[in-house]
């Protein structure tokens, strides 16, 4: 930890009076890439903060690697704990915000490492903005993220940006609003609280909801009905990719669009006989962005296609499953999802 005690000094001027801003972060069973989430947290310049943790029941040393951690920390570091069955994505989320002393509450997951030192400060800098509730930043591919991944998340979150910049969104339009519309339409209530912050007093008007999933998205719809404005910041970025099999990824889009049901009533494929064409077009646009990797060469783009193909036909069944996913047996529901894999290993 010699490293981190460099770092520590190096900002340790900082922490003295009340922080600014609180980083929260519930975690369970992290794995190893929870260190380079610390240290990415620790690097920050230019904002006082503090750290806040939950565990939820880790068995494999992430509350021990936590604690050391916090031991070390020149700046304010709280660990705290729950029990697997009190943990849900908008509750222990609401447990965190109690327990935060700093003016804007910005919401991290164990597996996205920010990537840049200058993270939090491009998050805070919209707060002086007094109408601007929620912030939601990019999340990157990392390093080893198989090319139809990283595709999809380029792909994905460069929609959101008004030619490239930060773009502000709100239900009317204004003066310094990008772009407005219902607070209920997909694009308008997109968040995701694997790295977004909120205005400490938005967050008391509206609380996030206890809901198995989507608990970001419902936020961000209700912070705006409520007339805060949301703010998408592509420099505020994080490295979030999972390279999961076609299996693992199969259950995490079945997860996701039971959540838009539960949440939004939303069902993202209607009719099962809709599934060839919506595969073949999935697959035909995942194969386009795998011709045009510059990473990749020829022989690499060839191996890769079946994979890609396959993936396609993962995310499209989750689509169609999702929705129904309560109207299987209980057993089979619950192989086919992550999230209760998750929640209770």
């Amino acid at each position: 930890m010699s490293l981190a005690r460099n770092i520590f000094r190096l900002n340790r001027g900082l922490f003295m009076t009340k922080p600014q801003i609180s980083v929260l972060m519930p975690v369970k069973n992290a794995g190893p890439l929870l260190e380079d989430v610390l240290f990415g947290i620790a690097a920050q310049e230019g904002v006082a903060f503090e750290l806040i943790i939950v565990d939820s029941g880790s068995s494999d040393g992430t509350l021990e690697r936590v604690k050391t951690f916090a031991d070390e920390a020149a700046f304010p570091v709280k660990v705290l704990s729950i029990e697997p069955a009190e943990f849900g994505h908008g509750k222990t989320r609401n447990f965190l915000a109690r327990h935060a002393r700093g003016d804007v509450l910005v919401y991290l997951t164990h597996d996205a490492s920010p990537a840049s030192k200058h993270w939090l400060a491009h998050h805070l800098e919209h707060y002086r903005n007094p109408k601007v509730g929620l912030v939601f930043g990019s999340q990157l591919p990392r390093p080893d993220a198989h090319p139809t991944v990283r595709a999809e998340l380029i792909s994905f979150f460069s929609g959101f940006a008004h030619n490239g910049a930060p773009t502000v969104y709100a239900t009317e339009e204004g003066k310094g609003v990008d772009r407005s519309g219902a607070a209920t339409d997909a694009i308008m209530r997109f968040n995701s609280n694997a790295n977004a912050s909120y205005r400490q007093e938005a967050w008391r008007e509206i609380n996030f909801r206890d809901v198995s999933y989507s608990e970001d998205q419902l936020a961000a719809q209700d912070i705006l009905k409520a007339g805060w404005h949301k703010v998408f910041e592509p420099r505020a970025a994080v490295l979030h990719s999972h390279n999961f099999g076609t299996w693992g990824f199969f259950q995490r889009y079945v997860d996701e669009w039971h959540g838009m049901y539960q949440a939004f009533g939303h069902v993202e494929v209607k009719r099962f006989w809709h599934l060839p064409l919506r595969m073949a077009r999935t697959a035909r646009t995942n194969l386009r962005y795998l011709r045009n990797d510059p990473r990749l060469t020829s022989l690499q783009r060839m191996l890769w296609w079946p994979r890609v193909i396959l993936h396609a036909k993962a995310r499209e069944l989750g689509g169609y499953i999702g929705p129904r996913l309560e109207k299987l047996p209980p057993n089979l529901a619950r192989r086919l999802s992550r999230e209760h894999k998750l929640i209770n290993k």
